[in-house]
């Protein structure tokens, strides 16, 4: 995390003329608000012993979400408001970061969940032999990394989309 801070306020040098100082601080203070919300977020995980874990560790994760999510709204309506620029693109494109990181907790889950489909055929297949087994878990695992590039792409380009249109 401290290289994507870096890389950020390098980024926020190149916004000097728009933002000043704020658009350097800005990863700063958003991190700050996420390990906060983190923070926070770890509090509310407490699960009973007859209850899933993922329950649990669900919640604190939406927690810490939607935490983060209003601690990012505050970083750019502080530090990325300038005259003929609207702050709600970026934060709009915060939030896309957001919602692409609990996408993939959901299709982590779904691929090493025992409960999903994926994790069960590998499971069967293990049942007639070891070639069958490597067949199977190769087939999940090139799988599994279909959606998370395309979710990728489509949170960069969203995201891309919205600091064209900010001004």
């Amino acid at each position: 995390t401290a290289a994507e801070n870096i890389g950020a306020m390098i980024l926020g040098v190149a916004l000097w003329p728009a933002f000043g100082i704020k658009g350097i601080l800005f990863p700063l203070v958003a991190r700050a608000f996420g390990l906060l919300g983190s923070i926070i977020g770890i509090f509310t995980v407490r699960a009973k012993e007859a209850d899933n874990p993922m329950k649990a560790l669900n919640r604190g994760y939406l927690v810490t979400t939607l935490l983060c999510a209003v601690g990012l709204w505050y970083s750019c309506r502080s530090l990325l408001s300038a005259p003929g620029v609207d702050y709600m693109y970026f934060v709009y494109a915060a939030w896309i970061g957001l919602a692409m990181a609990y996408v993939f907790v959901w299709i982590t889950t779904y691929y090493t969940d025992l409960a999903h489909g994926p994790v069960k055929r590998i499971a069967e297949a293990c049942k007639t032999g070891p070639a069958t087994a490597i067949i199977a878990g190769t087939a999940v695992g090139m799988e599994c990394v279909a959606i998370p590039v395309i979710a990728i792409c489509a949170g960069i380009y969203g995201a891309y989309q919205l600091g064209a249109a900010s001004g």
